[in-house]
């Protein structure tokens, strides 16, 4: 027997966000409405928020339908839940057998009270 591709997930989480020299974010509720991320020939980006659905980067934009997806280069912008939580995380992954090189991720952060409030 013979297996070929067996299926995995491939999956990340950054770490809280602490922005330096200024005031702790550790005690505020955060909420990240949408990601970038600096990827290289990459193809089924899914992202999310801990806890929260994930959603896909879409691979067809301008292409004909027999023509072969483009490999995504460059920045690309995924939604996520707009959930308030505690810290500020980010999760990636790929479930397909396709390429996916992350070399950034920026949150569009949104800063809210203190957790205690």
């Amino acid at each position: 027997v013979v297996h070929i591709g067996l299926p995995i997930t491939a999956e990340f989480e950054t770490l809280d966000i602490n922005i330096n020299g200024q005031e702790t974010l550790l005690d505020k509720k955060q909420v990240i409405p949408k990601v970038t991320l600096i990827v290289n020939a990459s193809r089924g980006i899914e992202a999310s928020t801990p806890g929260g659905e994930w959603y896909e980067y879409p691979q067809r934009e301008f292409e004909f339908y027999d023509d072969p997806v483009d490999d995504a280069t460059g920045k690309v912008e995924v939604k996520l839940d707009s959930v308030w939580d505690n810290n500020g995380r980010v999760k990636v992954r790929q479930t397909d057998p396709l390429p996916l090189s992350v070399l950034a991720v920026i949150p569009r952060l949104t800063v809210g009270g203190n957790t205690n409030d």
